[in-house]
């Protein structure tokens, strides 16, 4: 206390801190230790001012917390009492409770064991536990624990002859009944077993996203053969590696320009020469599939699953969701992730129908006019794609029959709750789902119009039945309420392990046979039970639902010529998180960056990963630096890397109208200020879904129709103006289409057969036509 008498303005001052509003300078929390002589004063005022003790609750004075929190102890009568001020913006008070509640029980603890390290003394004297207290009401038919003990093709016959003539598949422009799928799929089957034997071995899929994709995925599992799916949006150089990774055999597609020296290759139309006779049934403990994920050794890892862990997860989700015969659900994902397993089976196996949609290949809109045409009562998708659909909605919408929204992929927030009691019915149910591709789904947390969400983040939920969840400290200890932990998955049903050089690399499991599978992820339980995901305790990232480990980047950017350093991370730019590569230039034996001469530009790097990864795997900002900062081990250091500045010293303001409305249409898209003719799309934070909103504005403000394709070969206002002027030139204007209630847009049946349009609709069909647009009339296209 040598210095007590010190003004705190005047230290403030002499160390000149960074400032902010939102905190106190130097520091943000206080203990103060009080000596009291004698007993506790009768007047509670003569005490600090305090919102929470540890016995007692008593007013406070204050009207505002000093600082983030303090920590009253107050000694007297050989006792100890503790209070606590804190800023109500920044905690709950429950939060505050449980804190004191824990220094109090490690009080007490360290009493009574004095010897006892204090790593392994416990804060929480027991653990909370709970469920769900929201669930779906609609009736069902539940999935029993003896269908697992099957295969998924043999499930699937059993919805197929109970709902012979229901859809099982939608598309935009064909429909399979149940009938009809069966019997595809067991020709797919037939043909498989005819050309490559009854041997196990891997299939490798390459289709685009429909019917023919979910038929070749049921002929695989029906013919005893394990498929893997690979995605022909990827690079040619990634999918022959996944290929070779596999180790398969043989190729089905419905792409006839596909060709590899790796594996025989089999059309999908093989299959119309082979009867439609159901093959021999398949044990359940059969591989059922290898699916693909981002690998922290800088090469994509293969997880292992079989046929009766799928049905398990199938069951979960089926029970939890109530899904029946009745239902119509989406499937927006890329069948290569495990999102696919539960929207393709959770439908297939229980009598529904699914929906796909590529949201990438025709926009958010379609996917709106899907919801609303085609009845979805189920949609499900990463939440990144959730805040792009109900960012483009108009309130006009008519979405009374979805009954589910599931979200799952990344951190669900309080704002996207919001977004959903604005957009969606009140009896319908909120989803937040925690799973990954080695657990398919683990947690699951329901909301509806009625639940409280007072923490930023809305939590991961409960487990599911089969799988039990822990929370491990750094000791391996379970975790106190509040206190992080890695999530740690146990059970029975979590994947069989990763493929490696033909092999399985199983995780490790108990004397029963249940798996243990460490996630990396951190979380936290809360005081109701429910866990709350905080992050990750390494660097790997999602991004649009994605799983995506930065030194997989790396390493192919240190593949790029001069390439000396490189590190990728994820950073939060205008409400959505892209990745950003940091690169310095050099040969290996020169420590000097300035010998490698020009540096690369943006699009060289861009293109050099294009050709080798995925694209929500390459950054969108590349950042040189002459060096990567590092701590004092010699490690890089992430925390100092800067700020990408997006301004550029070439800035050219927009020259001509098109320009300027380019330049308006990317601002409110990306939320960005200050673009130029030259920024580029994707260094500015663009993706494939931002793209597909572009597009319709293109069309909505130009008249024009641009392919999506156009964005990644002109990516800049410039290029992109001249390609849209171009257009306008070309062809006749596109009428502008004026923002109608969706549903007013359908076409009705009458009782004799024949179409009867809205009068909305027929004026809207009446302006193509005097744009000469369409063909014939109206009333002709209406006989």
């Amino acid at each position: 206390y040598a210095h007590q008498d010190l003004p705190f303005e005047m230290l403030v001052a002499r160390l000149a801190p960074e400032r902010h509003l939102s905190q106190a300078p130097l520091f943000q929390v206080m203990f103060n230790l009080l000596n009291i002589d004698g007993r506790l004063p009768d007047d509670k005022t003569e005490l600090p001012d305090a919102e929470l003790a540890a016995e007692a609750d008593f007013d406070s004075g204050e009207e505002s917390a000093k600082f983030d929190l303090t920590l009253y102890a107050i000694e007297y009568d050989r006792t100890i009492q503790l209070h606590a001020v804190y800023a109500r913006d920044l905690f709950e008070r429950d939060t505050v409770g449980y804190m004191l509640g824990h220094l109090t029980n490690l009080l007490q603890a360290i009493v009574a064991d004095p010897d006892v390290p204090l790593a392994r003394l416990r804060l929480t004297r027991q653990l909370p536990s709970g469920s769900n207290t929201v669930a779906p009401m609609r009736p069902f038919i539940k999935f029993s624990g003896q269908a697992i003990e099957q295969s998924i093709g043999s499930r699937f016959r059993e919805q197929a002859e109970r709902y012979r003539d229901s859809i099982a598949v939608h598309t935009k422009n064909e429909q399979l009944t149940y009938t009809q799928l069966e019997k595809l799929s067991n020709r797919i089957a037939n043909a498989l077993l005819a050309l490559r034997g009854t041997g196990e071995e891997r299939i490798a899929l390459y289709f685009h996203h429909g019917w023919q994709m979910i038929a070749a995925m049921l002929g695989v599992l029906k013919a005893g053969k394990t498929y893997v799916p690979l995605d022909p949006a990827h690079p040619v150089s990634r999918v022959e590696r996944l290929i070779a990774d596999s180790t398969a055999t043989a190729v089905l597609t419905d792409i006839d320009e596909f060709s590899t020296e790796q594996a025989q290759v089999i059309s999908f139309v093989e299959n119309e020469r082979f009867d439609v006779n159901p093959p021999p049934p398949v044990p359940p403990d059969t591989v059922a599939y290898i699916l693909y994920t981002s690998g922290s050794t800088g090469e994509p890892k293969g997880v292992v699953q079989t046929h009766r862990n799928v049905l398990a997860q199938v069951r979960n989700y089926s029970n939890n969701l109530h899904l029946c015969a009745e239902d119509r659900l989406t499937f927006v994902a890329s069948y290569g992730v495990d999102a696919a397993v539960q929207d393709i089976f959770g439908t297939l196996l229980n009598g529904a129908a699914v929906y796909p949609m590529s949201v990438r290949d025709h926009g958010i809109e379609a996917l709106i006019d899907c919801l609303i045409e085609q009845e979805i009562t189920v949609f499900h998708s990463a939440p990144t794609i959730f805040r792009h659909l109900v960012h483009a909605l108009t309130g006009m919408e008519r979405l009374e029959k979805i009954r589910l929204v599931v979200l799952g992929g990344e951190a669900v927030y309080r704002r996207d709750v919001d977004s959903f009691r604005a957009h969606f019915p009140r009896d319908c149910l909120l989803v937040n789902g925690y799973g990954l591709t080695e657990s398919t789904m683990a947690l699951q947390c329901f909301i509806d119009s009625k639940s409280t969400v007072v923490r930023d983040a809305v939590p991961v939920g409960y487990p599911v039945n089969d799988i039990e969840v822990l929370l491990l400290d750094d000791a391996g200890q379970p975790a106190d309420v509040y206190c992080t932990g890695e999530i740690v998955l146990h059970g029975s049903f979590i994947a069989m392990g990763y493929w490696r050089q033909g092999s399985i690399a199983a995780f490790p499991s108990d004397d029963g046979g249940r798996r243990l599978y460490r996630t990396g992820d951190l979380g936290r339980r809360l005081p109701d039970g429910s866990i709350e995901f905080i992050g990750r305790r390494d660097f790997q990232v999602k991004i649009r639902g994605y799983r995506i480990e930065p030194s997989e980047i790396e390493n192919h950017l240190l593949e790029f010529p001069e390439t000396k350093q490189a590190v990728v991370i994820a950073q939060e730019y205008a409400g959505e998180r892209r990745l950003v590569a940091y690169i310095s230039m050099g040969s290996a034996d020169s420590p000097d960056s300035a010998d490698s001469g020009h540096p690369p530009a943006d699009d060289d790097l861009r293109r050099h990963l294009a050709h080798r990864l995925p694209d929500y795997m390459v950054p969108s900002v590349f950042v040189l630096l002459e060096k990567l900062p590092i701590t004092p081990s010699g490690k890089i250091n992430r925390l100092a890397l800067p700020v990408p500045e997006m301004r550029d010293e070439s800035f050219v303001s927009p020259r001509v109208p098109a320009e300027a409305k380019l330049v308006a249409i990317w601002q409110q898209m990306l939320g960005v200020r200050h673009i130029g003719i030259h920024d580029n799309f994707f260094t500015l934070g663009g993706h494939s879904l931002l793209a597909t909103q572009v597009i319709s504005r293109l069309r909505d403000e130009f008249g024009v129709e641009v392919p999506l394709q156009q964005i990644f070969e002109t990516p800049t206002i410039a290029d992109l103006a001249s390609v849209v002027m171009a257009a306008q030139v070309a062809n006749t204007l596109l009428p502008k289409i004026e923002p109608l209630p969706r549903w007013r847009h359908r076409a009705k049946i009458s009782a004799l057969g024949e179409l009867v349009f809205s009068s909305e609709l027929k004026a809207l069909l009446g302006r193509f036509a005097a744009n000469d647009m369409i063909e014939t009339h109206v009333e002709e296209r209406a006989q």
